[in-house]
């Protein structure tokens, strides 16, 4: 195993450049295997790509491709974090065992070790890799993300570029207008437009919305109504950024680079891995006091689809029509509580027990039309358990069995 260096302050001059070696004058933090620097550093270069990209996508076969040439030519992926054109080379690196170099934009409300610590977890990396952040950064703003010019540094430090998907009119195509010709290698460039997630239900929504009665419009299943009285539970999943997923990225990237024509997170993907693993994870999103719970809804599903809204300040929509219903009287027995809607002064007369299930009922947008239910840590469950599964189509349903075999699967819409 190689010999990692911790906490090292120099600044490995042969690698700087030209305006970076004034920048970085004050020295640079080094976290791995220095030798990685004499070697070749490649450039799997992708412009910013949608937060719900799809699996198998050109742009993410091409970057296989270059990742696999990188380690036939005996060189070294170099790339950074935070925004998934960057971390799939990363993810890349582990997948074919490539050695990485990781330059990692400053932050000052984490110390640079523990944010090494947190990238090798994240990626799970094997042996070989180098985190570098610059010790001292002239431009640094007082509440930084990552430096703006971070995509500039990368391209002048490195040593070959594999250009795969790049926008005509952004800031990348500017500065690879500017780059020596002798670092470009174009073998795996695509000019297809990068496709995003679109859920398909969306239309229905549509068309509902544009009926004044829901329950008699035949664009939805007839049962509904019976189920819509019956005493349940129900957990909806959503679709979700990656950056906002309570697993590890590897996971996300996995799924990503091997999956075929699905956004790994979409909310049909979260529904089959509660059922795969037979646990709803806890989240402490928009949770305040940041407890770490699982929500359930007493909303009638009709009505449900009728409050279907997209939420762009978390890029998601609040609910999407896939769901686990358990009975109510068996969630009761496990510590589900009804949500405790109010105002922020009265949060503060709440007794320790009562705090996780705080809910402000909103200023601008009443939120006690969820009817949520909430219950503290993971919900983990057998299949028997399950009262219904709801998806939105037909299709849908035959997929699930055939995946889920002995579970009751019901479809939302007549299609």
């Amino acid at each position: 195993m190689t010999k990692h260096n911790e906490w090292i302050f120099e600044n490995p001059y042969n690698l700087f450049k030209n305006k970076w070696r004034k920048e970085w004058g004050g020295g640079l933090a080094c976290f791995g295997d220095l030798s990685l620097i004499r070697r070749n550093k490649y450039i799997i270069l992708n412009s910013r790509k949608p937060i719900f990209p799809i699996s198998g996508d050109f742009w993410i076969e091409n970057s296989k491709k270059a990742a696999e040439e990188v380690r036939n030519l005996g060189g070294v992926i170099f790339t950074s974090t935070g925004l998934i054109s960057w971390e799939l080379p990363l993810f890349l690196s582990n997948y074919f065992k490539i050695p990485v170099i990781v330059l990692l934009p400053p932050d000052r409300a984490i110390s640079f070790f523990k944010t090494c610590t947190k990238v090798i977890n994240d990626f799970a990396l094997y042996d070989s890799f180098l985190f570098l952040m610059p010790a001292s950064f002239k431009n640094l703003p007082d509440r930084n993300t990552g430096f703006t010019n971070r995509d500039e540094i990368l391209l002048e430090l490195c040593d070959f570029i594999f250009p795969v998907s790049i926008s005509e009119s952004g800031q990348l195509s500017k500065i690879l207008n500017k780059i020596p010709s002798n670092k470009l290698i174009w073998k795996f460039k695509t000019d297809k437009k990068p496709l995003q997630y679109f859920p398909l239900w969306k239309n229905f929504i549509k068309s509902l919305r544009n009926k004044k009665d829901l329950k008699s419009n035949n664009l939805l299943n007839n049962c509904l109504n019976e189920i819509g009285q019956k005493n349940f539970l129900i957990h909806w999943t959503s679709t979700i950024p990656e950056n906002n997923s309570i697993f590890p990225k590897s996971v996300f990237y996995e799924k990503l680079v091997d999956d075929k024509n699905s956004y790994p997170l979409d909310a049909c993907n979260n529904l089959k891995n509660i059922l795969d693993n037979k646990t709803i994870k806890a989240s402490n999103k928009v949770i305040r006091g940041k407890f770490s719970v699982v929500s359930f809804s007493e909303l009638n599903i009709i009505d449900l689809i009728n409050r279907i809204n997209w939420m762009s300040h978390r890029k998601r929509f609040n609910f999407e029509p896939y769901g686990i219903a358990f009975s109510k009287d068996f969630l009761l027995r496990f510590g589900v509580r009804p949500v405790i809607y109010c105002d922020n002064n009265t949060w503060k007369n709440l007794t320790k027990s009562e705090l996780p299930f705080f809910q402000n009922e909103g200023e601008f947008k009443n939120w006690i039309f969820e009817k949520e239910y909430r219950i503290l840590g993971d919900f983990s469950f057998e299949k028997t358990d399950i009262s219904h599964i709801f998806v939105p189509f037909k299709k849908d349903v035959d997929f699930m069995k055939s995946k889920f075999a002995g579970l009751k699967f019901i479809n939302i819409f007549n299609n």
